[in-house]
């Protein structure tokens, strides 16, 4: 889904007769035509004058330059930036000098330049300035009274606030241009901004009221047949059933949108669709069926198609071969996945920082730019070479479980023939030394694979400069490790960690990890969701899509972890979790009475709260939307977030739990000690604890003093 947006208002508003508007008008469509295939394409507007004539009037001149633009920006905006920008330059050249028609003329083509100018600073990722061009475009289409003006220049306003994720004043801008469209009765402008008001609200969560004005839009598109529009509400009010769960629906009004996308011959809207049916067919179990759409998606895309559409069609090829355990084909997809994703990244990464730059002169915001830059570019490196590495990994482990299996006929064959055991008995010995070299490789593989992992997870700076007093204590039971962390900077003042406990440990909770941190790079940084509770939600989804392959053996593989949202100017905390608790430690924190059972007290100033009691898998149980929790912070409080390692280690005298009272108890223990040094405090009790005793799973602890 995406904004409706038009880049330009382009209008004739001069003295001149109907028959030389429009001999002006085929003259320009004419010559624009002619030159297309000609040499020196940059003088297209100088060829048109000498074509028209060499004296025309400056104020033809300005709306000569804006209608060329229109023509050719859908393939070449630089062009059509150039000729808007020479516009410009004529009326800046006239206006003052002018009066009467000429001035209104003058004006007229201004404000149609001053709003494509601001098209073209969105596209190059430079917000402020485009917003700064809207403004003074709607400022001149009011002192025109041009409502038509208005409404748009409103519109795009309005979505260059949304772009910013400032999504009151994005409405407030779209509810102005409605009212407007609403009396000029434009139907299809106004279906346009229905299309952007749901939207918005469609990113706030709010579903029915985006569903509402979805269908508000879709009913004015079908009113005036345009197909295009069509076909566009359509598949946005399908999205937001298959986000409310309604399968069935959905993939009604996506296959209704197919069927108008091939007639009219939209290509990319048409890939979006089919990658749109096949999750659908993911989600309910139609492995085939939907590998035949995200394959059709990839196709029509083609290798020079929308990156975004070749990422989400390769990522969810992977995982659908993976369900189907045809490893190569996964492995391929889940390769050109890492590729297209890279360079998404990396597009949106440099928009980010021409927006920040141009907002931000100090050195802090200098230094925050250079981090973001280095971690992102960082994650995209290690989430392929780690990739690759797992993948070696898992070929390794095939070609060992083949020979056991080749080991095991021999032995059948030594026990039949006796008259050949010394031959046999040699080339067993033979096998095995050959297993002992593949085993060597495999532990070798997978130490690597611990290198990529430990890589993969937040850098230490990374982790510094946003959770400023903190430990974090990472302490796998195998070489490689189902427990993980996981960081995100939102903005300087906002920070995201989560630790979470994948199902398993070793290399199986290894790809756990990876599966669910992607997930949360696709939900948080790509999709931008902060909430806490809804990220587990979209998580929850994410891993039971991934996973669903039919076998109950896996049905109910995900994990447990907690989520923390900390908001440093409000000193405010948003937290969700499932099973895992969070700890707060605050002096005086308990009440005078203990009523609440969601949290528990140690003495006068630990308290642990307790979250929802499902994990982020398949479950039998009731299925409930994760809670979304508050806090409001003071300086000097200190947050835990855990997974069950800890507590769950076997040790002590009697060879019992660590358990989770033991836990309080530690906490309260070593706070006079500073914030810095409690992980290493925490490992010390845990290596005393189990002495001999095996570690028993993966152990993960963050600390953070605000």
């Amino acid at each position: 889904m995406q904004a409706d947006q038009k880049s330009a208002v382009l209008r004739w508003h001069t003295q001149d007769t109907i028959v030389l508007r429009i001999s002006i008008t085929i003259t320009v469509l004419l010559s624009a035509l002619l030159l297309s295939s000609a040499e020196g394409r940059n003088s297209i507007a100088d060829s048109l004058y000498k074509v028209l004539d060499g004296n025309l009037h400056d104020t033809i001149r300005a709306q000569i330059n804006l209608v060329l633009a229109e023509i050719v920006y859908v393939g070449d905006m630089d062009e059509a930036e150039l000729l808007t920008q020479r516009a410009l330059d004529i009326t800046d050249k006239n206006i003052r000098h002018s009066s009467g028609k000429e001035l209104f003329a003058f004006r007229v083509s201004r404000g149609g330049a001053l709003n494509n100018m601001g098209y073209f600073n969105e596209a190059h990722g430079k917000l402020s300035k485009a917003l700064k061009s809207y403004h003074y475009s709607l400022k001149l289409f009011e002192e025109l009274d041009d409502k038509p003006g208005v409404a748009l220049a409103l519109n795009n306003i309005g979505h260059v606030y949304f772009n910013q994720k400032q999504y009151e004043k994005a409405l407030e801008y779209y509810n102005r241009s409605l009212k407007m469209e609403q009396e000029i009765g434009n139907k299809k402008a106004l279906a346009r901004v229905l299309n952007n008001i749901g939207l918005t609200y469609k990113t706030r969560s709010e579903l029915n009221k985006a569903m509402e004005y979805y269908k508000e839009s879709l009913q004015i598109r079908r009113e005036i047949n345009d197909k295009d529009g069509i076909a566009n509400s359509l598949n946005n009010v399908g999205m937001i059933y298959q986000t409310e769960g309604h399968s069935k629906k959905a993939l009604e009004y996506f296959l209704k949108c197919v069927k108008i996308q091939e007639e009219i011959g939209s290509v990319k809207g048409l890939a979006n669709t089919l990658n749109n049916i096949g999750d659908i067919y993911s989600e309910t179990g139609q492995i085939d069926t939907a590998i035949a759409y995200s394959k059709r998606s990839l196709e029509l895309s083609g290798p020079g198609g929308n990156p975004k559409i070749i990422e989400r069609a390769t990522r969810s090829l992977s995982i659908l071969h993976m369900r189907k355990e045809e490893w190569e084909k996964a492995f391929n997809y889940l390769r050109l996945n890492t590729i297209m994703k890279d360079s998404l990244l990396n597009k949106e990464t440099h928009a980010q920082i021409t927006e920040i730059q141009q907002k931000y002169e100090s050195e802090k915001n200098k230094q925050m730019i250079a981090l973001q830059e280095e971690e992102i570019a960082r994650r995209n490196t290690m989430n392929l070479i780690l990739t690759g590495g797992l993948g070696l990994v898992f070929l390794f482990a095939i070609i060992l479980y083949t020979r056991f299996r080749l080991i095991k006929k021999q032995k059948h064959t030594i026990e039949d023939q006796q008259s050949v055991l010394l031959t046999a008995h040699k080339e067993i010995t033979e096998q095995h030394a050959i297993i002992e070299d593949k085993n060597k490789d495999i532990t070798d593989s997978i130490r690597y694979a611990q290198r990529i992992q430990q890589a993969i997870l937040p850098s230490q700076d990374y982790c510094n400069y946003h959770l400023n007093d903190h430990f974090i204590l990472f302490k796998p039971k195998d070489i490689v490790s189902g427990d993980f962390y996981w960081v995100y900077a939102i903005s300087e003042s906002q920070v995201i960690w989560m630790v979470a406990d994948c199902t398993g440990h070793g290399v199986p909770g290894a790809f756990m990890s990876m599966i669910c941190s992607s997930l949360l790079n696709e939900i948080i940084i790509e999709k931008q969701v902060t909430k806490p509770g809804k990220i587990l939600d979209m998580l929850k989804a994410g891993i039971i899509s991934a996973l669903s392959s039919g076998d109950e053996s896996h049905a109910k593989d995900g994990m447990d972890g907690v989520i923390c949202l900390w908001d440093k100017k409000k000193n405010m905390l948003d937290f969700a979790g499932a099973y895992n608790s969070l700890y707060l430690y605050r002096k005086g924190v308990r009440p005078n009475s203990d009523s609440d059972d969601s949290v528990r007290y140690y003495e006068d100033d630990l308290v642990e709260f307790k979250t929802d009691r499902q994990p982020i898998s398949a479950f039998s149980g009731k299925e409930l939307a994760f809670t979304t929790h508050e806090i409001l912070l003071k300086e000097g409080d200190r947050l835990y977030t855990c997974s069950d390692g800890w507590q769950d280690q076997f040790g002590g005298p009697r060879n019992k739990k660590f358990g989770p009272k033991r836990v309080l108890k530690f906490l309260d223990a070593i706070q006079t000690t500073a914030i810095e040094n409690q992980g290493n405090s925490i490992n010390m009790s845990i290596e005393n604890w189990k002495e001999d005793t095996e570690q028993i799973d993966d152990i993960c602890v963050i600390g953070v003093q605000v």
